[in-house]
């Protein structure tokens, strides 16, 4: 028989092992002409490619051999399932791979038309498994000053979550209403792909979510506070915090909380500017109200009534959520769209073509 040359398929289980690498030293492939190995690790495809002017040794019962990395956090076995086995033809070269049948020998139940799925790792079970490691993990935020009456952004950090196994869990803390007068809380980085639901009372505010990246430590929640107007000046901090893991399998350990003070400072401010952009209701041409808002937001023109102006919403990533002309009043609903910073803008297109006034915007913030 003239074997000289096969494409071999499989799929293995990429949730627990991985090939890191191919041989075929001291294999039946190893004077071959042409061998690789390659597929697609995104769906766990791999495949081995052999071809060879000469046939293959086929005295030698292993073809080739790949070395695998075994992925923690399983008992039972990793499953590999054969798609392909197709010994390659010369249709020019006399009795060439008479081969018609081929069979996984170690898959249980074979027969000689389908094909069958076995086990390639089996974990030691004669021991019990190690207990599940718990991890303490770090809450923080910065120290923060706050004008009176204005709008400031408190950034809560966490620690590297690791092994902590942090599917679903809730953050309460109480707050001080001499401080502040609004407490909104925001999906931040390691919760991008999350979810998150609010409730709160005069002074207690709960935060349940789910979804953390568990990848990296960084932000998990913004927390946006508006100091009260207020001559003195005044400091807190958030008051009895607590987090807690819902899911039974938690591996939390300990919580430490690092949380920084938070000052109102007593002056008030009819408006504070926050990168170029007014975060009151109230500009040159344009008036919003309420601020903040939780199911619409009314657009008002100062001047120039009668006279058509752009009016274009974008939320905090920059994406358009709203395009709309208007001559003097406009009402927008917005009981649907996700609580957080936007930014209005409004122009007057003639002026604008012609260069002679620059378009301004205004922040909105929607809680709910």
């Amino acid at each position: 028989m003239f074997f000289h040359g096969f494409d071999c398929q499989y799929f293995y289980d990429q949730t627990k092992i991985r090939p890191v690498d191919k041989f075929f030293d001291g294999t039946a492939c190893q004077n071959a002409d042409i061998k690789g190995a390659g597929g697609d690790p995104t769906i766990g495809e791999y495949r081995v490619e052999v071809l060879s002017n000469s046939s293959l040794d086929t005295s030698n019962p292993i073809l080739f051999q790949v070395r695998y990395s075994i992925k923690g956090g399983f008992t039972d076995s990793a499953m590999i399932a054969p798609s392909l086995f197709d010994a390659l033809h010369d249709t020019t070269v006399p009795n060439d791979s008479q081969i018609d049948t081929v069979i996984i020998d170690n898959a249980s139940g074979r027969d000689n038309i389908g094909w069958y799925p076995f086990g390639l790792v089996f974990m030691d079970t004669t021991k019990p498994p190690p207990p599940p490691k718990k991890i303490s993990v770090a809450l923080s935020s910065d120290s923060l000053d706050i004008q009176a009456d204005s709008l400031r952004t408190l950034s809560l950090n966490i620690s590297s979550l690791d092994s902590a196994n942090l599917k679903t869990a809730i953050f309460e803390f109480d707050i001080d209403t001499n401080v502040y007068d609004l407490v909104s809380i925001l999906k931040a980085s390691l919760l991008t792909n999350g979810t998150l639901s609010v409730s709160k009372d005069t002074t207690h505010i709960t935060v349940q979510f789910a979804g953390v990246d568990t990848t990296k430590a960084g932000e998990l929640l913004q927390i946006v506070l508006r100091g009260k107007n207020r001559v003195d000046t005044l400091c807190s901090e958030l008051l009895r915090p607590k987090l807690t893991v819902v899911n039974t399998d938690n591996l939390v350990s300990s919580v430490v909380y690092n949380l920084g003070g938070i000052c109102v400072l007593g002056k008030a401010r009819k408006d504070t500017i926050l990168n170029g952009v007014k975060e009151t209701g109230a500009g040159k041409y344009l008036v919003i109200s309420p601020y903040p808002a939780s199911s619409y937001v009314n657009f008002h023109l100062l001047h120039e009534g009668g006279v058509q102006k752009h009016l274009i919403v974008f939320d905090a990533l920059g994406r358009k959520v709203l395009d709309q002309m208007f001559d003097s009043d406009f009402h927008w609903e917005v009981y649907s769209m996700p609580p957080g910073f936007y930014t209005a803008t409004v122009m007057d297109n003639t002026s604008l073509l012609m260069g002679s006034i620059r378009p301004e915007s205004i922040k909105i913030l929607i809680v709910h």
